[in-house]
């Protein structure tokens, strides 16, 4: 299924977990969609398009963003994991 997948305090981002293959497009269309239901406002893929790390773009305030993503991990709604507390 796909969510959150946690957070990696390594490379000090978000890990997303989507079913969809990395082929034309439809992982990154997956993760866009993912992370847009999950903060109320389009999010975008703005670099690593073709990498299995991804610079996201979404029209919220970073600690708003936080917020949104803790609650979906707490809910469970998204796959209950380790929270991304530190993320600057």
């Amino acid at each position: 299924r796909d969510g959150i997948g946690g957070y990696d305090r390594w490379r000090r981002a978000i890990r997303v977990e989507v079913r969809a293959r990395p082929v034309r497009g439809r992982a990154n269309a997956a993760v866009e969609a993912l992370l847009s239901g999950i903060l109320g406002v389009r999010a975008s893929v703005v670099s690593g398009h073709t990498d299995r790390l991804k610079t996201m773009a979404a029209d919220l305030p970073p600690e708003e963003v936080l917020v949104r993503l803790r609650r979906a991990a707490d809910t469970g709604r998204d796959g209950p994991r380790e929270s991304p507390e530190s993320v600057k």
